[in-house]
């Protein structure tokens, strides 16, 4: 089911040939209470998540899962032990460095929305993906799109193959709850 929606603050972010670090902003809007929320941004070569900084301060004072990368997807996201969200977020500011010289996209390839139910299961919802291009200009002026600096929490960590971030097991002390 689709029944979040998860969008950006801009679908196109325009570098002048040596700007490396840009940010753009994560929105979240979702009707019915849930407890958590996870991310996975699809990133092509040369492009890495640097930051995460929370900007609602209902996500700032709950917990927040580690930042992972794992084949070319970084992973993050934020869950509270009941549902204590619904509604819109301002959810995130990411900070990603690109140092290719190419134009390219990134994407949202990844998202689960979690909603624990009455009788302690677990039902979850996804939103659909969004892409951001990034262009890159011939000249030093820059452009569109948000660049540099600002605060971050968080860079990342590359996991190996053979670990799942946060699957459907990521949950289990809830019973009770």
């Amino acid at each position: 089911a689709q029944a979040a929606t998860i969008t950006t603050s801009t679908d196109q972010v325009t570098l002048d040939k040596e700007q490396t670090t840009f940010t753009v902003e994560l929105r979240l809007q979702e009707d019915d209470p849930f407890s958590a929320a996870e991310f996975g941004i699809d990133l092509p070569s040369g492009m890495k998540l640097t930051g995460v900084e929370y900007l609602d301060e209902a996500l700032r004072t709950t917990g927040q899962t580690p930042v992972v990368t794992r084949e070319n997807r970084t992973y993050f996201g934020f869950y509270a032990g009941s549902n204590a969200f619904q509604g819109s977020y301002q959810v995130a500011r990411l900070t990603f460095t690109y140092t290719g010289e190419e134009d390219t996209q990134f994407a949202l390839g990844h998202s689960k929305i979690v909603t624990l139910t009455e009788d302690g299961s677990v039902g979850d919802t996804s939103s659909a993906p969004f892409t951001v291009s990034v262009i890159r200009s011939d000249d030093s002026s820059g452009g569109g799109g948000s660049s540099g600096g600002g605060s971050s929490s968080g860079g990342g960590t590359d996991i190996g193959d053979g670990e799942v971030p946060l699957d459907p097991g990521v949950f289990v002390d809830l019973d009770g709850h």
